[in-house]
């Protein structure tokens, strides 16, 4: 029986040395797919894939257990020998995700904050990457086509930069003769409205060809339009030399209109403001014939031709319908002595004194009160500052001043130019 004992022992050491080899060699193989994982893929898969070759090699040696446990009782092994497993087994039996580094689980957690975004344009069927490559792709073709855009074009920028630049000087020095009242500079004025009225004219001539002064009185030739480029130049050219001539009536405005009194200022102001609200209708309906013009040049047949007019009026009627009630509320004020936000009133007024002389704003006596259409009263200086940036009563927030309008004009004139 002894040599039975010793030959089963021997076949339960082998079979122990071949589980302990089975495991060690499943370790290192385990270790070596990590560390190819970890080289090869995202931090973020990485620790995916580890922790899947973990329990794959857990499986397989529970496996390998299971089938040498029962070679071992198949051998006729007593029942008190069981064979132990040794540390070895026990410490690969272990998954392979409690080996992996606490950092990499923050990196990954971290991945996965940054990349929201991309997954959601991934999810929508957006590839961000490909996008980016076409752009730098297309941007050398890009910039051959803006060549050929400006060769063609090179005349018109250049005009419409130089006239831009010329309204906005303009602008500049009218605003400073308007905000020096009694010590505006008369030769100023009368420099800078003639200046504007030779720029004008000097355009005129210089573009005869282009016979912009038919689009002026509203009457441009038929065929002379050719084209959408075409068009946009000449209302545009146009528009500018409009502000332009604008500028010189703003200066005899400035020359005829004296300053002093307070009164006398305001009147200015409203002379001002009623211009410049008649100059923006004007330059809105100079450019009607224009795109008609363009319309029927274009070669969508007749009926086609005649709905895109029809729709081009309707939009043109409704802006013109804003602009004219504007304007009739300025020439209101303008004729009753009053501002399109209030009139003012005497300072014996009774309804002033029951309220109290005191401006709500400055806290003084008021000095040339205005009241409201909202029936508060405040003074001239206060409620003109006030409204500059505002269009509601201080005090009861009751819209007082009327959408595109302003208190006091400053004489200046807008840089964009009514295109449409």
């Amino acid at each position: 029986m002894s040599g039975l004992d010793q030959g089963q022992n021997r076949a339960v050491g082998r079979s122990q040395e071949n589980a302990s080899t089975i495991e060690s060699t499943a370790a290192t193989v385990s270790t070596f797919l990590q560390g190819v994982a970890r080289s090869l893929l995202p931090e973020r898969e990485t620790g995916r894939r580890s922790r899947s070759e973990g329990l794959r090699v857990s499986v397989q040696l529970g496996s390998s257990r299971r089938s040498t446990t029962p070679s071992r009782r198949g051998s006729g092994a007593s029942p008190s020998q069981p064979a132990q497993p040794s540390a070895e087994q026990s410490s690969a039996a272990e998954p392979a995700d409690a080996a992996d580094d606490p950092e990499e689980a923050g990196s990954t957690a971290s991945d996965d904050t940054a990349t929201t975004a991309e997954a959601e344009l991934a999810n929508a069927g957006i590839d961000v990457q490909a996008y980016t490559q076409w752009l730098e792709r297309a941007a050398p073709f890009a910039a051959l086509l803006m060549l050929v855009f400006l060769k063609h074009h090179i005349l018109g920028i250049a005009v419409f930069t130089y006239l831009t630049a010329a309204i906005y000087k303009c602008n500049e020095v009218i605003k400073k003769e308007v905000a020096l009242k009694g010590e505006s500079s008369r030769v100023m004025v009368t420099v800078l409205g003639s200046i504007a009225v030779l720029q004008a004219l000097s355009f005129l001539i210089v573009l005869y060809r282009q016979e912009l002064w038919l689009n002026l009185i509203l009457i441009p030739r038929p065929g002379s339009v050719k084209g959408f480029w075409d068009c946009l130049f000449k209302v545009t050219v146009v528009d500018c030399v409009i502000r332009l001539v604008g500028f010189t009536g703003k200066g005899i405005v400035l020359l005829t209109h004296p300053s002093q009194p307070e009164e006398c200022f305001r009147r200015r102001a409203q002379v001002l403001s009623f211009m410049e609200q008649m100059l923006l209708i004007y330059r809105a309906i100079v450019t009607i014939p224009c795109w008609l013009l363009f319309y029927e040049g274009i070669g969508m047949g007749s009926l086609l031709t005649s709905f895109m007019k029809g729709l081009y009026l309707w939009f043109k009627v409704r802006n013109l319908v804003m602009e004219v009630t504007a304007a009739w509320a300025f020439a209101k004020a303008l004729v009753r002595r009053e501002f399109v936000y209030g009139q003012v009133v005497n300072p014996s007024d009774p309804q002033l004194m029951e309220g109290g002389s005191t401006c709500p704003i400055c806290q003084d006596p008021m000095r040339t009160p205005i009241k409201l259409t909202c029936s508060h009263f405040f003074c001239d200086a206060c409620i003109s500052t006030w409204l500059a940036r505002e269009r509601t009563c201080p005090m009861c927030r009751k819209i007082v001043r009327p959408a595109g309008t302003m208190p006091v004009s400053d004489g200046a004139t807008p840089l964009v130019p009514v295109l449409f």
